[in-house]
């Protein structure tokens, strides 16, 4: 199925955004698994991250956790839910906050939207294979989906009254993935997955957005304790070719999510071993995103032109 006119009909009015306009709508997009979607509650969060942010907009779809039908995608402001679990948050929370916090301080006019897809336990060899072209014709299962939701998403923010006199540009990427991949023989082609998968999403939503995946972390006991050599050997494994793929891309920027301040959530059917984030450790890695992003804005290391399909 070819998605390549839809996309032209969604980005053609952004790319002809007068030079009047309001301000940028910067557009994030955010994918991965189960860390991505968000695995704990957000009870234990000062309120400030649990209400909604309304500067926000913010649209999303979630998977059941057993498996099934994706849920009717959600156009609201960014909030606690955009996950299976009850309130539960992912890294855009955070991330959220604090480039809405930096755009009203440096650049009053311009936001950020958000748009999220993730599933957990999916892998980037099968599931979100790229086919390596702007259209869906051999890409992976989740990644259709994905891609659904964006185009789902955009239209959304294009159709937005409150969102009519901004300039719209699909600007980043936000990914966290990677633990799917290394329980299996193709632990050793990530890097060529990953850069394949990014590759295409240049393809489909722009050339110059920016993409930002987090690294496995050293705090996944489940992996650094195992007594599965292999499984341990595919754990370094993958985090080395999470570095190479940071080096050798442009405008792929890897971040480092060991370190306490990323905590692990205790969850029984996996004790004594660790591995996914509580809502303080996600919240965290939705900070370092943020912080990685901020400082290319800082720096102008991309030219932000509307985005082309």
């Amino acid at each position: 199925m070819k998605k390549l006119l839809l996309l032209a009909s969604l980005l053609l009015p952004l790319a002809n955004a007068s030079a009047a306009a309001k301000g940028v709508l910067h557009i994030v997009l955010v994918g991965g698994q189960s860390n991505a979607v968000g695995q704990d509650s957000s009870k234990s969060l000062p309120s400030s991250l649990r209400k909604p942010q309304e500067d926000i907009p913010f649209y999303y779809a979630v998977v059941p956790h057993k498996g099934g039908a994706m849920h009717e995608p959600v156009y609201t402001t960014l909030r606690p839910g955009a996950s299976h679990v009850e309130d539960g948050v992912g890294p855009e929370i955070s991330f959220g906050k604090e480039v809405a916090s930096y755009y009203d301080g440096k650049v009053s006019n311009d936001r950020v939207a958000i748009i999220k897809f993730a599933r957990g336990g999916t892998n980037l060899y099968s599931q979100w294979k790229a086919g390596g072209d702007a259209t869906t014709e051999g890409d992976g299962s989740v990644y259709r989906n994905f891609q659904k939701v964006i185009g789902q998403g955009l239209e959304a923010l294009k159709n937005d009254p409150a969102l009519k006199e901004y300039e719209h540009r699909i600007e980043a990427m936000l990914w966290v993935q990677g633990e799917a991949d290394l329980s299996h023989d193709r632990a050793k082609d990530y890097a060529a997955n990953l850069e394949a998968f990014i590759n295409d999403v240049r393809l489909t939503y722009g050339k110059d957005l920016r993409f930002y995946f987090s690294r496995i972390s050293s705090s996944q006991t489940i992996y650094t304790d195992s007594k599965d050599p292999k499984l341990v050997a595919n754990y370094e494994l993958i985090r080395k070719q999470q570095a190479e793929v940071s080096e050798s891309v442009k405008g792929a920027t890897m971040v480092d999510i060991d370190g306490r301040k990323f905590s692990m959530l205790e969850q029984a059917h996996y004790r004594p071993y660790l591995l996914h984030f509580d809502a303080k450790g996600t919240m965290a890695i939705g900070e370092a995103f943020a912080k990685a992003y901020l400082k290319d804005v800082e720096a102008r290391k991309w030219s932000n032109p509307a985005p082309q399909p």
